[in-house]
């Protein structure tokens, strides 16, 4: 369903007028993404268009700070949400160790994105891709967008020499499930996730007791 390419927008792989698209669309900046991928999706009974997944630019800071919100309320959980375009740009592109981001872009129109970063496994002793965030804008989804983009975030785990990929879906998001089941990933039920925050992070790294 989708191709991956080898370098950094390969024009021979995908055509000039493609990669003219892509420089006149401001996203051919230097990445250190080894992934562009181009498929087709589905649109209406009779036409198709082409999906482009490419790396994120500074550029998207806004866009994605967006889809994060999207993202947020469909999970109920915008309380939680401090992102805005100003932090994005700085914790997604500025910092030296970072998230990596792609973006599913329909002719320069940001509809989906993916988050991830690289973990490692000492069972595997291999290094992995923890994918955060998969998320495709809701007037796209059913249209191969969000299988473009965990497809992209396949391939560049593959090429990277990673064992696995693994990221966390709610419970209740029955659909997000058998979607990714479809996909081949499996469920690890016999798993539990934890997590410290907040003042409860800075006691335990004061070395206090819980509740002082």
């Amino acid at each position: 369903m989708w191709e991956a390419s080898n370098s950094h927008f390969e024009e021979s792989r995908f055509g000039a007028r493609q990669s003219k698209e892509l420089k006149a669309g401001s996203v051919a900046e230097s990445t250190s993404h080894p992934v562009c991928a181009i498929a087709h999706a589905r649109v209406g009974d009779l036409r198709y268009r082409q999906i482009v997944i490419r790396p994120a630019v500074p550029a998207d800071a806004a866009a994605i700070a967006s889809m994060i919100r999207e993202l947020a309320a469909f999970e109920h959980l915008e309380h939680e949400v401090q992102a805005n375009e100003d932090n994005v740009r700085d914790q997604l592109f500025a910092q030296p160790t970072r998230p990596e981001v792609i973006i599913a872009d329909d002719a320069g129109d940001p509809v989906g994105y993916a988050v991830y970063f690289r973990t490692f496994s000492t069972f595997v002793m291999k290094p992995g891709i923890f994918l955060e965030d998969l998320y495709v804008r809701s007037d796209r989804r059913g249209r191969g967008w969000g299988s473009a983009l965990l497809g992209a975030v396949a391939s560049i785990a593959v090429e990277s020499g990673s064992g696995r990929c693994e990221w966390m879906a709610l419970d209740w998001n029955v659909r997000a499930h058998d979607f990714y089941v479809a996909h081949g990933a499996k469920r690890l039920d016999d798993w539990r996730m934890y997590r410290i925050m907040g003042n409860d992070l800075v006691r335990l790294a004061s070395g206090r007791s819980p509740g002082t």
